[in-house]
């Protein structure tokens, strides 16, 4: 097994791949600046012990593994509002942080939208959102951030798994009392990040940060760049969209000099074609990877009426999965494959035949039937890992069944 080792903050000018550059400030940003919390006067502090003890279940509960649709495990992993409203700022971020539902910000198109969606479905995270005193709380967090270099799982079985052995490899080590529990460690990072990064871009917090504090999280974003890419559970990738958000900033740009190159985009268009031949316009990200197995040992924990079978890529989409079966693009629409004549809709309201696709009724999830007696789906959700289940295990509220007619 794996000691922990974790990464200091380092002083050391950053150097690596498209950053070679950085602002005047080469040292890791202070932990934030000072700010009084007026709103937490009188408010209580918790020991993070006690703050585990909020939670009437976690992943690791019995009765978690008998909810089955995501709204079911947010309105049974609440912290009371009671409870929430007497929280200082600085205790509801640290509550909020350990929400067992933290990983649902990976479900969104964007981190921003993720972290927003989680937020609002907690009760600690709307507390947070009345709070002006958030915006401070959230950025000392991530300013405060490191990155552990190793993790406590040794995970190379899952790394050299193949497919047909996946997922009876993945649910054998999670028997292990130990294994299991270190998983949710040693992926904390990544969730806590996503979900930071995806708030401080929102419209309810970066509109509202000084200049001054961007460039203390751009600072800080390099140094987690090069902590990301020295990290398995980053699958060894600078994930860069934190801080090319940044270096848009046109304020933050009088600060610092972005040289040209380093400003290149990170995504581009690429366009597929449906059975028909219809041109369908889809997105290719220069930071998609697979997911890595810390983050899919996660997933499975987190999901246990799915079957992980195999990891997915990070920027790419059910969608994409489904209709041309690309791993490597993201596909925001995939109305052309519908509605040119390459697929018709299956009536009924059952699947007829495997490798039917299906939608929800607002066309905004697709799967793939891989057994239609049993009603059986295989799909994966945004950056996620690719999973089967039942179909109205996805599908709750309805959905439309197609099959190929080209």
């Amino acid at each position: 097994m794996r000691k922990k080792l974790f990464v200091v903050g380092s002083a050391v000018l950053m150097c690596f791949n498209q950053f070679i550059y950085v602002s005047n400030a080469t040292a890791s940003p202070a932990v934030g600046d000072y700010f009084v919390d007026m709103e937490s006067a009188g408010k209580q502090k918790f020991s993070s012990a006690d703050l585990d003890k909020l939670y009437p279940i976690d992943a690791d509960s019995p009765k978690w593994k008998k909810l089955v649709t995501e709204e079911d495990k947010f309105a049974n992993t609440q912290i009371a509002s009671s409870v929430a409203e007497k929280m200082d700022t600085g205790t509801l971020l640290e509550a909020t942080l350990k929400s067992p539902m933290l990983y649902t910000v990976e479900n969104a198109d964007d981190r921003e939208s993720g972290a927003m969606a989680f937020l609002k479905k907690t009760n600690a995270g709307l507390e947070l959102l009345e709070r002006k005193s958030a915006k401070d709380a959230i950025i000392n967090e991530y300013l405060s951030l490191e990155i552990p270099e190793e993790t406590l799982n040794d995970y190379s079985e899952l790394d050299h798994c193949n497919s047909e052995d996946y997922n009876s490899t993945l649910m054998r080590l999670l028997a292990d009392e130990e294994f299991s529990k270190n998983v949710g460690q040693d992926s904390a990072p990544y969730y806590k990040i996503h979900f930071l990064e995806g708030a401080i871009l929102s419209d309810e917090i970066y509109p509202k940060l000084t200049v001054e504090q961007k460039k203390k999280l751009y600072d800080k974003s390099l140094i987690l760049n090069a902590e990301k890419k020295k990290s398995e559970v980053f699958s060894y990738d600078a994930e860069l969209s934190f801080t090319k958000a940044l270096m848009a900033d046109d304020a933050l740009a009088e600060k610092i000099f972005f040289p040209k190159s380093a400003k290149k985009v990170t995504t581009s268009t690429v366009y597929l074609k449906t059975p028909n031949g219809t041109k369908v316009k889809a997105i290719k990200f220069s930071d998609n990877k697979v997911n890595s197995s810390a983050t899919v040992s996660q997933y499975q924990i987190s999901n246990p009426e799915k079957k992980v079978v195999k990891p997915g890529w990070t920027r790419s989409n059910c969608h994409a999965y489904t209709w041309p079966g690309k791993s490597e693009v993201w596909l925001q629409d995939p109305g052309a494959y519908y509605t040119d004549g390459s697929y018709v809709k299956v009536s009924g309201g059952r699947p007829t035949a495997n490798y039917q696709k299906v939608t929800d009724n607002l066309h905004q999830h697709s799967a793939i039937v891989i057994n239609c007696g049993s009603q059986r789906v295989r799909t994966k959700r945004n950056g996620n890992p690719i999973y089967e289940c039942d179909l109205k295990v996805d599908f709750p509220s309805g959905y439309t069944i197609y099959k190929r007619v080209c």
